[in-house]
C-alpha cells in the first residue's frame, strides 16, 4: 500500500482498493476499529474519484454494513446497506448479482435484528434474483443438469422460507 501509495498519491483509486481490501483483512482478523477507519477512508477517496453513485461506493458501504452488523451495530449497518442498495439499484439495476448480494445482506441483517418477517422480503427478493440469473446461467446445460440446479436452488428457498414461516 505505502508503495502505491509513493506511486500515485494518496488520494489515488488503487490506494483506495488497497485499503479496501486490507480493512477486509482486518475484519476477517477481528481488528473492527482498524477496519471501519480503513473502509471509510476508501469510501472518501472513491467519492471524491468517482462520485457518490459509483458502483465501488456501494460495494464498500456494503462491506462496512457487514461489518457493523458483524459488531451489533445494527442501525449503522441498515444505514450502510441501504445506501449500498441504493447505489446498485440506480447505477447497476435490480437484475444485477450485486443488487441481489445487498438484498441477502439486508435480509440477514434484519434476521440478526429479530425481524423475521423483514428479513423474509429481502431474503425472498434475493432468493428470486438467484433464481432468475440462474436461469441464464444453465440454458447450455441438458434438461437433466438443468434440472438438478433448480432442485439444489428449490432446497436453498425452501430453507429461506422455512425460516421466515417458523420465526416470523
Amino acid at each position: 500500500l505505502d508503495i502505491v501509495k509513493d506511486l500515485y498519491g494518496p488520494e489515488h483509486s488503487s490506494v483506495a482498493n488497497g485499503k479496501h481490501n486490507l480493512a477486509k483483512l482486518y475484519q476477517k482478523t477481528g481488528r473492527f476499529m482498524q477496519a471501519e477507519a480503513l473502509f471509510n477512508e476508501a469510501i472518501g477517496i472513491w467519492k471524491t474519484k468517482r462520485g457518490d453513485q459509483h458502483p465501488l461506493i456501494a460495494e464498500g458501504m456494503h462491506n462496512l454494513g457487514l461489518l457493523y452488523m458483524e459488531e451489533g451495530q445494527y442501525l449503522q449497518a441498515r444505514t450502510a446497506m441501504e445506501t449500498a442498495k441504493g447505489i446498485r439499484m440506480n447505477q447497476l439495476g435490480t437484475d444485477h448479482p450485486d443488487y441481489g448480494n445487498s438484498a441477502n445482506g439486508l435480509g440477514q441483517l434484519y434476521w440478526q435484528m429479530g425481524k423475521h418477517e423483514d428479513a423474509a422480503l429481502y431474503l425472498k427478493e434475493a432468493a428470486l434474483l438467484q433464481k432468475k440469473l440462474l436461469g441464464h446461467a444453465v440454458k447450455h446445460l441438458t434438461e437433466t443438469e438443468q434440472g438438478d440446479y433448480a432442485d439444489r436452488f428449490l432446497e436453498i428457498q425452501d430453507l429461506y422460507y422455512s425460516y421466515a414461516r417458523d420465526f416470523g
